[in-house]
């Protein structure tokens, strides 16, 4: 959406302020003046009616000021508008520069065109729960792991996202009726956990990935798997080696040959055989990472052809 401002008048040594028309864009009034309040710059504001909290507007702002001997002096800006920020103040031109070309006196025209590049939702982000608080809202659970670190929960919560923990908290066992239960977890790891599926701006991410899918996994956290499934999945979000092992841990066939299909050369895949990545893969996983190896090997036909990584596989014990 694109909208042309236009200005016309003259400043006197009585008044430096002109003021526009009021110009309506996407149900939003806008205007824009300019003026110089400490006579030493000339200021371009530019001001819009929105009062909504829910929206923000990205806008390209090109303003052209012609002066009145023929000149023309052109800039522009990419300014953000929000209901917070709903007027911005241009520093355009010292006033300096501006009597060089301009006589008081004599009438000046400006044209401002704003395009509106880009109207985005602004949303409301809840306030992080501090599950170390004892006087939580979600406090009916507390657990407790070494050091006596504990963190302060909800039943309901842990039990809408597990199966483990509903099973615990709603069957007939004791800690249905317990208040405290300890938890053989790291401190750090589950709190990492619980402030993905409590509400907070906490997201998956390749830094706590492998201890989201440890902790779906061991306590049936299937909503939490299924949001670490479709990060793994995607393209670029994890490193190849780990995103391999996290494919193998958890039975991600599609994921699985992906990877090994991205290993392009010998000397990526030799380098991948004598990390620690390798010696946690299943035997399974292994072979086929051999396998590629095999196949590369003898396209290359190098260090040897194929024969030299058959008995390198041997020697490991594949047959």
């Amino acid at each position: 959406m694109t909208d042309e401002f236009k200005l016309s008048g003259y400043f006197s040594f009585l008044s430096y302020h002109v003021t526009s028309d009021t110009y309506k864009l996407d149900d939003i009034e806008w205007m824009f003046s300019v003026s110089s309040k400490d006579r030493q710059v000339l200021n371009v504001l530019i001001h819009n009616s929105n009062s909504s909290n829910l929206q923000s507007f990205d806008t390209n702002i090109k303003i052209n000021l012609k002066y009145d001997n023929g000149t023309n002096l052109e800039k522009t800006f990419d300014v953000k508008f929000d209901y917070k920020n709903n007027t911005h103040c241009i520093d355009f031109v010292s006033i300096e520069e501006f009597e060089k070309h301009q006589n008081y006196f004599h009438p000046f025209t400006m044209n401002v065109v704003m395009k509106v590049s880009k109207i985005a939702p602004i949303r409301k982000t809840t306030d992080e729960i501090d599950l170390c608080e004892k006087d939580s809202v979600f406090n009916d659970i507390v657990l407790q792991f070494e050091n006596s670190k504990v963190l302060y929960s909800s039943k309901a919560m842990l039990s809408i996202h597990s199966k483990v923990f509903n099973t615990m908290f709603n069957s007939n066992f004791e800690e249905k009726y317990q208040t405290k239960i300890k938890l053989d977890d790291d401190f750090e790891e589950f709190k990492t956990m619980l402030m993905i599926i409590y509400p907070s701006k906490n997201v998956v991410n390749s830094k706590n990935i492998e201890i989201l899918m440890k902790l779906a996994d061991k306590y049936d956290m299937s909503q939490l798997m299924d949001k670490c499934v479709a990060f793994v999945e995607k393209d670029g979000n994890v490193q190849n080696d780990l995103r391999l092992l996290l494919a193998d841990r958890y039975n991600l066939p599609k994921v699985h040959n992906k990877c090994i299909r991205n290993f392009k050369d010998m000397e990526s895949l030799e380098k991948f055989e004598e990390s620690e990545v390798f010696g946690n893969l299943t035997q399974t996983t292994q072979v086929a990472v051999l396998k590629r190896a095999f196949g590369l090997s003898s396209q290359e036909k190098k260090d040897g052809g194929p024969m030299a990584k058959i008995k390198r596989a041997q020697e490991k014990g594949f047959n």
